[in-house]
């Protein structure tokens, strides 16, 4: 039978990859972290599959990394997995180009098991100075934020909230910083509420924003600490997510608030000290005064202003420009574009 056969074939995975002998065994060599760590790396970077087994790569990887923790703990090897067998097991799966949602799902699982694991491993203060905790966070959030699970957005909030408490807890009793969330962990956070098509209405927008004001948060924290290595300021982007998260929300009232919020967030982002405005900034305003502001001379005229401070920015291309056709009459169109005719630059004006 086929299926028995891959069944067994998946149960084996790793078994002959690398060969386990007792420890103490005279003349047998015995394969340490290294050893195994170089077969999970293999695994991690590899792009192999076999028939419909897409996801070969990343159950060898986690086979190798089982087969080694049930080893250690029954005394047949030396060395306990280290952070980076871990680290890259999970990497193998955030890369995985199968089945994203339950990709996802094994990468938070490898997460965790990483995190279980941190105070016991020897190698923290390497992974942490080399920027490897943080990247394991951030590409683990980043998988989960462009899956199409319904419950991801309250997934990634809550490793988000995980990193915000062992950084906290890190600061208050005075002791080494192992996780510090930075802006592309707060970004993911506010894209998977921004882009999760199950939510459509307000609170995905009022979540998004949260997540924004959190990030502000914790960057004026490391700013009162003087932090030397501050990569927590807010970026065009973070802003950008909270005003997309309005772009596409359902519902008369709901949008009436969305409208509201895209409106402040577009304010805060102009009086930035870190970031300004950019091209998708002003599309994305565009497009929620044009859905969202119901009087008609008032829209016309906020669509107008906002064009205007895009050319005057220098941010006018393709994409404003095709945003600004679609949502507005062609006298409109032709008397904007017109007037501002000589703020824009020659290859689309």
């Amino acid at each position: 039978n086929d299926d028995d056969d891959d069944d067994n074939e998946e149960d084996n995975l790793g078994e002959d990859i690398v060969t386990d002998k007792k420890v103490g065994h005279s003349g047998v060599p015995v394969p340490d972290a290294m050893c195994y760590g170089a077969a999970i790396n293999a695994f991690a970077k590899s792009k192999i599959g076999k028939g419909n087994h897409k996801q070969y790569p990343a159950q060898f990887a986690t086979a190798i990394l089982d087969r080694m923790e049930k080893l250690f703990e029954e005394g047949k090897i030396v060395d306990q997995p280290n952070l980076y067998c871990y680290g890259n097991t999970l990497t193998a799966w955030a890369n995985h180009e199968g089945d994203w949602a339950d990709a996802a799902k094994e990468a938070e699982v490898m997460l965790e098991r990483l995190e279980n694991h941190f105070y016991q491993a020897n190698d923290l203060q390497t992974a942490v100075e080399s920027g490897a905790i943080r990247y394991w966070y951030n590409i683990v959030l980043r998988r989960i934020a462009e899956s199409k699970l319904e419950d991801g957005p309250v997934r990634v909030e809550n490793i988000l909230t995980r990193m915000e408490e062992l950084y906290f807890d890190s600061i208050s009793t005075n002791s080494a910083v192992v996780v510090d969330p930075d802006a592309r962990s707060y970004y993911a956070a506010i894209k998977a509420w921004a882009r999760n098509g199950h939510i459509r209405d307000i609170s995905r927008v009022t979540r998004a924003r949260d997540i924004l004001n959190r990030l502000i948060s914790i960057h004026e924290h490391k700013l009162s600490l003087r932090s030397p290595s501050d990569n927590c300021h807010p970026t065009s982007v973070c802003y950008n997510g909270v005003i997309t998260a309005c772009a596409y929300t359902l519902g008369d009232e709901n949008q009436k608030q969305a409208l509201r919020i895209a409106r402040e967030t577009f304010l805060d982002l102009c009086e930035s000290p870190y970031c300004k405005p950019n091209t998708d900034t002003f599309g994305k305003m565009i497009q929620c005064i044009s859905r969202f502001e119901s009087r008609a001379g008032i829209r016309d005229e906020e669509i107008e202003e906002m064009f205007q401070m895009c050319c005057e920015a220098g941010e006018v291309n393709s994409y404003v420009l095709d945003t600004l056709k679609r949502v507005t009459s062609e006298e409109l169109y032709d008397k904007i574009t017109t007037s501002q005719k000589l703020l824009l630059s020659p290859d689309i004006s």
